[in-house]
Protein backbone atom coordinates (compact mmCIF):
# COMPACT_ATOMS: atom_id res chain seq x y z
CA UNK A 1 0.00 0.00 0.00
CA UNK A 2 1.25 3.47 -0.79
CA UNK A 3 -1.20 5.58 1.23
CA UNK A 4 -4.57 5.50 2.96
CA UNK A 5 -6.99 7.95 4.53
CA UNK A 6 -10.69 7.94 5.40
CA UNK A 7 -11.58 8.82 1.81
CA UNK A 8 -8.75 7.50 -0.39
CA UNK A 9 -6.66 4.35 -0.67
CA UNK A 10 -3.78 4.14 -3.13
CA UNK A 11 -1.97 0.88 -3.70
CA UNK A 12 0.59 -0.59 -6.07
CA UNK A 13 1.17 -4.21 -6.99
CA UNK A 14 4.74 -5.03 -7.88
CA UNK A 15 5.32 -7.81 -10.36
CA UNK A 16 5.14 -8.59 -14.04
CA UNK A 17 2.29 -11.10 -14.25
CA UNK A 18 -0.51 -11.13 -15.17
CA UNK A 19 -0.14 -7.34 -15.60
CA UNK A 20 2.66 -4.91 -14.77
CA UNK A 21 2.89 -1.39 -13.36
CA UNK A 22 -0.44 -1.87 -11.56
CA UNK A 23 -1.61 1.06 -9.45
CA UNK A 24 -5.07 1.48 -7.98
CA UNK A 25 -6.94 4.36 -6.38
CA UNK A 26 -10.11 3.82 -4.38
CA UNK A 27 -12.10 6.94 -3.51
CA UNK A 28 -14.92 6.86 -0.94
CA UNK A 29 -17.45 9.70 -0.75
CA UNK A 30 -20.06 9.76 2.00
CA UNK A 31 -23.48 11.07 0.96
CA UNK A 32 -24.14 14.63 2.13
CA UNK A 33 -27.88 13.99 2.60
CA UNK A 34 -27.38 11.85 5.72
CA UNK A 35 -28.74 8.74 3.93
CA UNK A 36 -25.85 6.54 5.13
CA UNK A 37 -24.71 5.91 1.57
CA UNK A 38 -21.12 5.84 0.37
CA UNK A 39 -20.04 6.12 -3.24
CA UNK A 40 -17.00 4.10 -4.26
CA UNK A 41 -14.92 5.14 -7.27
CA UNK A 42 -12.21 2.68 -8.27
CA UNK A 43 -9.55 3.66 -10.78
CA UNK A 44 -6.77 1.33 -11.84
CA UNK A 45 -4.02 1.55 -14.38
CA UNK A 46 -1.64 -1.13 -15.54
CA UNK A 47 0.13 -2.53 -18.55
CA UNK A 48 -0.97 -5.80 -20.08
CA UNK A 49 1.09 -8.32 -22.01
CA UNK A 50 1.94 -7.26 -25.55
CA UNK A 51 0.18 -10.29 -27.05
CA UNK A 52 -3.18 -9.46 -25.40
CA UNK A 53 -5.29 -6.72 -27.06
CA UNK A 54 -6.19 -3.87 -24.70
CA UNK A 55 -9.94 -4.14 -25.35
CA UNK A 56 -9.98 -7.79 -24.23
CA UNK A 57 -8.01 -7.03 -21.08
CA UNK A 58 -10.30 -4.08 -20.31
CA UNK A 59 -13.37 -6.30 -20.74
CA UNK A 60 -12.05 -9.08 -18.47
CA UNK A 61 -10.86 -6.73 -15.72
CA UNK A 62 -14.07 -4.67 -15.91
CA UNK A 63 -16.22 -7.80 -15.63
CA UNK A 64 -14.26 -9.02 -12.61
CA UNK A 65 -14.54 -5.66 -10.85
CA UNK A 66 -18.29 -5.40 -11.57
CA UNK A 67 -18.85 -8.90 -10.16
CA UNK A 68 -16.82 -8.06 -7.06
CA UNK A 69 -18.79 -4.84 -6.50
CA UNK A 70 -22.10 -6.72 -6.81
CA UNK A 71 -20.95 -9.21 -4.17
CA UNK A 72 -19.81 -6.38 -1.93
CA UNK A 73 -23.12 -4.55 -2.33
CA UNK A 74 -25.02 -7.76 -1.56
CA UNK A 75 -23.03 -8.19 1.62
CA UNK A 76 -24.15 -4.78 2.91
CA UNK A 77 -27.75 -4.90 1.62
Amino acid sequence: MISASDSHIRYRIIGKAPVSNHQGDIFLTVSADNSKKTTLKYKIKFEGPLWLPDFILKFVVGRDINNAMKKLAGHFA
